[in-house]
């Protein structure tokens, strides 16, 4: 998929850059409870979780929750539809190599 550059430069910050303040903990409303609905945050919630799991994560999985679902919301549904069923085929890699390799061609 290739879309804007600036959209694909936010999602690579939260991925790979997340910075956060020492003292910041878990925010209410992150997780699977929040995000565009039909199953939108269990994709980024689990986007998140590899990510941190794989050591590609900076920040905490709830901030990357928010930050993702809030740049990922900003797209019309079918797009959004689009990226989750991407997502959804990198996160069925078995390796860190492989998942990180098709969250960049996603996101390049």
């Amino acid at each position: 998929m290739k879309y804007g550059s600036k959209f694909f430069a936010s999602i690579l910050f939260v991925l790979t850059a997340c910075a956060t303040d020492p003292g910041t903990g878990p925010h209410p409303g992150s997780g699977s409870g929040s995000g565009s609905g039909s199953g939108g945050a269990n994709v980024t919630e689990r986007l998140c979780n590899r990510a941190n799991t794989c050591n590609s994560l900076s920040g905490s999985v709830d901030e990357c929750i928010q930050k993702i679902d809030a740049v990922l919301n900003l797209l019309p549904k079918n797009l959004r539809a689009e990226y989750d069923l991407a997502i959804e085929g990198c996160l069925a890699h078995p390796s860190c190599d492989g998942y990180q390799e098709c969250i960049d061609t996603i996101f390049e």
